[in-house]
């Protein structure tokens, strides 16, 4: 996120809103985390691109799979 800074506490809490809404689906939709986080379009897909980039996500289409071999992803699960 170039133009945005998070601490770090706040991208884990992110992330375990995301790991939440793969329990559901393992198809997350950018329309399903912006509804969960409660955050606009424009930001969401700036959250999953950064995700996405960090190895958290892969992006297929419009839609993202959690990559569960992401150090980050097996901490919010537990």
């Amino acid at each position: 996120m170039r133009d945005l800074f998070y601490a770090d506490a706040t991208v884990r809490q992110l992330a375990a809103m995301l790991v939440q809404l793969v329990a559901d689906n393992p198809v997350i939709e950018a329309s399903a985390f912006r509804d969960r986080v409660g955050l606009g379009r424009k930001r969401s897909i700036q959250i999953l691109e950064f995700f996405d980039r960090i190895g958290l996500t892969r992006r297929l289409g419009d839609q993202r799979r959690l990559r569960a071999d992401n150090a980050l992803a097996q901490r919010t699960e537990g």
